[in-house]
């Protein structure tokens, strides 16, 4: 009986620790994410629908009026560069950063969903 018990156990640990891993992937299409990114084209991180959020717009917008939004709405002054500012939930929140120097004039931040690794939302802030 108690090595039913055990072996039941140890099946169920292997299972569990199995499906954990799983869950908990993270993310690796950064340098793609970027690179779509700094061409202002999203599309191949896009399923059907995504919200934008930037001052006082938040509306779900398909790929092409997410990639005209980011055009308008996220300058790129010169001498500036984009580097990646933070990165959160084992890299599906990837926040990216435009500098001037050693100072963020603006931090846009790209919710990815864990399941499909496409956006779930981009949101632009100004740095102040």
């Amino acid at each position: 009986m108690k090595k039913i018990i055990l072996s039941v156990s140890i099946l169920f640990f292997c299972l569990a620790s199995q499906a954990q891993s799983q869950l908990h992937e993270s993310f690796n299409k950064e340098k793609e994410l970027k690179e779509a990114f700094v061409k202002f084209d999203m599309s191949s991180f896009f399923s059907e629908k995504t919200n934008f959020i930037c001052d006082t717009i938040e509306k779900e917008v398909n790929v092409n009026e997410l990639n005209l939004l980011m055009k308008t709405h996220i300058p790129m002054p010169k001498n500036t560069q984009i580097r990646k500012a933070s990165e959160t939930n084992n890299g599906y929140i990837q926040t990216f950063g435009i500098y001037k120097g050693d100072d963020a004039l603006y931090y846009i931040r790209f919710t990815l969903s864990p399941l499909n690794s496409k956006l779930e939302e981009v949101s632009v802030e100004k740095n102040n």
